[in-house]
């Protein structure tokens, strides 16, 4: 074959870069429509992304007391300052979230979110021992769950927004940016009320009968009452029981439990154990989801209790609930 002279002239004229092209640059240039092929894929999961967590945002906001008494139980902060931490924490995530919907500066935030998950993860394996059996709150009172459940919620989420934040090429997609923040916006709204449709919340009966024992672990009377509450967890011929303790701290269950720290219990923080009872001890019998007994400041023997249960299994019974105070 002959030689075919290539006038380099030629070249920069039809390029127009100024460059002659080489093998490198050619080869750049092919990557460059496929990888602009999925900048809206990749625009896409960081707006999902920041509408999940303004989501969480709202979550813990709506409940901002009992967030603040789940960042006490870490104990790595001030008590005094737990409130504040976290109010800094609910309004950064918003803050991020929002960034992320709008499209501006997705990979810094997107890079920022993945730094908080890794720092709340630390610290969770950090005080491991003493979260056991609270609730993390990620999702505020929506969802529980204890530290293992913190590492899976994480680490689900690094898996995906590690790939995500290689891969955006930092500028904002087609859209206008005030689009998009309207559009997250009226996605958080259906967000929240399918977590609220859904959310498991620790005080629904699980039982058509049940008992709900509510305790304080600083509160003296339950200290007194625990020997009546081990009986009545102990009976198995007595109506199925579930025990909640509110505290502020791993701590104070611990010091509460100690003559018997072999029940079963369900935790709630001070604010969630306010919402259910205004006074404790407290106990109450539910039939079908209706309060149809109630003990105030008092905790029954399990006789009793067991009798009250027996007369809903009867016939009359079997009604609608009415509720019975003492």
């Amino acid at each position: 074959m002959k030689p075919v002279n290539v006038d380099s002239g030629q070249l920069l004229q039809q390029t127009g870069t100024g460059q002659v092209p080489t093998a490198e640059g050619t080869a750049s240039q092919r990557a460059v429509p496929a990888r602009s092929g999925i900048r809206p894929l990749l625009a896409g999961g960081a707006w999902l992304a920041g509408v999940f967590f303004l989501g969480t945002a709202a979550l813990k906001g709506l409940d901002l007391s009992a967030f603040s008494e789940q960042i006490q139980r870490y104990e790595i902060l001030p008590a005094k300052w737990s409130f504040s931490a976290a109010l800094l924490l609910v309004v950064l995530e918003a803050l991020l979230g929002l960034l992320c919907i709008q499209g501006r500066l997705a990979k810094p935030a997107l890079t920022a979110m993945m730094t908080l998950l890794v720092l709340f993860s630390g610290a969770t394996a950090l005080r491991w021992e003493q979260l056991q059996g609270t609730d993390c709150g990620c999702f505020g009172t929506a969802l529980s769950g204890g530290p293992e459940s913190v590492f899976w919620h994480n680490a689900l989420l690094l898996a995906l927004l590690v790939p995500l934040t290689v891969l955006h090429p930092g500028r904002p997609g087609k859209r206008p940016w005030r689009m998009r923040s309207a559009a997250g916006l009226a996605a958080v709204i259906p967000l929240l009320a399918l977590v609220a449709a859904f959310s498991t919340a620790q005080v629904r009966p699980s039982a058509s009968i049940e008992a709900q024992v509510f305790l304080s672990a600083t509160c003296k009377t339950c200290q007194e009452k625990l020997g009546r509450v081990r009986a009545l967890s102990a009976d198995y011929r007595a109506t199925p029981l579930r025990i909640f303790i509110g505290a502020s701290k791993q701590a104070e269950i611990e010091e509460f439990l100690a003559p018997t720290p072999t029940l079963d219990f369900v935790p709630l923080t001070q604010s969630q154990l306010a919402r259910e009872v205004e006074q404790v001890p407290t106990v109450r019998l539910v039939n079908h989801g209706g309060i149809v007994r109630t003990w105030v400041g008092d905790v029954p023997a399990a006789l009793e209790l067991r009798e009250q249960a027996l007369r809903l299994l009867e016939p009359e019974g079997m009604g609608a609930p009415a509720a019975e105070n003492q």
